[in-house]
C-alpha cells in the first residue's frame, strides 16, 4: 500500500507490536539472567545488541546512491524473522 493510509496503518500495527513485544521481552529476560547481582550489566549489553543494528543500518543510505531503492526487501525480511523469533519464544517451556 504505498500511500499515506499504507503508512499509517504499518506506524499503528508496528507500534502496537513492538510495544507488546518490549513489554514481554524485558519481563522474559530479567527471569532468565543468570546472576541477579550483574543485572544491570547485563541488560546494558542485551540493549546494545538491540539498538547496534538500529544505529548502524541507516549509514548506507549516506552515500545518496540508494534514494530510488524499494523498502519491499526490507519488509520481507523483517516478516520471515518477526515468524522466526515467534517460533523461539513459543517454544520456551518455563523460567526457572
Amino acid at each position: 500500500m504505498p500511500s499515506v493510509t499504507g503508512m499509517y496503518l504499518y506506524a499503528g500495527i508496528a507500534g502496537f507490536g513492538y510495544g507488546v513485544y518490549s513489554a514481554i521481552d524485558q519481563a522474559l529476560n530479567v527471569d532468565v539472567l543468570p546472576n541477579k547481582e550483574e543485572a544491570g550489566k547485563d541488560l546494558g549489553i542485551l540493549n546494545l545488541a538491540t539498538t547496534l543494528g538500529q544505529a548502524v543500518g541507516p549509514h548506507h543510505h549516506l552515500d545518496g546512491k540508494d534514494r530510488d531503492r524499494s523498502f519491499t526487501p526490507a519488509f520481507a525480511i523483517s516478516i520471515i524473522m518477526a515468524v522466526c523469533a515467534a517460533v523461539f519464544v513459543l517454544r520456551i517451556q518455563k523460567v526457572k
